[in-house]
């Protein structure tokens, strides 16, 4: 193992040791920015890896949600390409009616129903080597096949920020006190190829959602958020496209 593996294992193993954490706040992403202060390291929102090229994801015990991957926006052929889709395709906000929003599921093998009205597509032009939104009427008559990304940002995405990663598991509980997490386990994985994420991304092995929401509260009430494309695996399928390195579970370790 490398420096920074045998440094993380060191630095999990501590973290692990301390038991029950009290979260640094009550956001639903507060599971992974405690451990992460834990280790040390500021929050942000960069392309690179969380500690000395591992990216870290962290999921409480019991949760059946996708591991989330990256997101990414669509490369044109307007920019920002996501807003032209949300104007045409999108419907109006609950609070904010003269806003559209969209969210919805897509798929590369089968369309999906969007907004009563339109059915969308995913396909991956290998020639092109480009990623395409193919939007449907409901008698499944193509209306557009235009929004792109370009199948090298894909490639930039994962590679840069993804090729380790640590999927760190975590027990939480709910006091008088606020919220606390107890790290108890992670699993280290080195990604097997960029080919084979493109494989499961064309068999639907993948989860991708588009996202255009808007803010209901704080500073950013009223304002977009989350305006891209959403990639995450489901967590039965990560050993489809990672291979395991190193496993560690503080429990089995002290004999819980």
């Amino acid at each position: 193992m490398n420096s920074s593996e045998l440094y993380f294992i060191d630095e999990f193993k501590r973290i692990s040791g301390k038991r029950w954490i009290k979260s640094i706040n009550n956001s639903t992403g507060s599971i992974g920015l405690t451990f992460e202060k834990e280790l040390g390291k500021k929050p942000d929102d960069t392309y690179f890896p969380d500690f000395y090229g591992i990216e870290i994801k962290c999921t409480s015990r019991y949760s059946r949600y996708p591991l989330y991957l990256f997101s990414v926006a669509f490369d044109g052929p307007s920019f920002p390409e996501l807003d032209r889709i949300v104007s045409k395709y999108g419907w109006p906000d609950s609070d904010f009616p003269n806003k559209n929003v969209l969210y919805t599921k897509l798929y590369f093998t089968r369309t999906n129903l969007v907004n009563y009205a339109y059915r969308f597509k995913l396909e991956h032009d290998r020639e092109e080597e480009k990623v395409f939104l193919c939007v449907y009427d409901l008698d499944n008559n193509l209306i557009e096949r235009e929004s792109f990304i370009y199948t090298q940002t894909l490639y930039n995405h994962l590679m840069l920020k993804l090729k380790e990663f640590a999927h760190v598991q975590a027990s939480s509980k709910q006091t008088e006190d606020g919220k606390y997490f107890r790290y108890y386990k992670f699993d280290l994985y080195k990604l097997m190829s960029f080919e084979r994420f493109l494989i499961l991304l064309e068999q639907d092995e993948l989860t991708i959602n588009l996202i255009s929401r808007i803010s209901k509260s704080g500073v950013n009430k009223g304002k977009y958020k989350n305006k891209n494309l959403s990639i995450g695996i489901e967590k039965w399928n990560i050993d489809k496209l990672y291979t395991l390195v190193y496993s560690y579970n503080h429990d089995e370790d002290i004999g819980l």
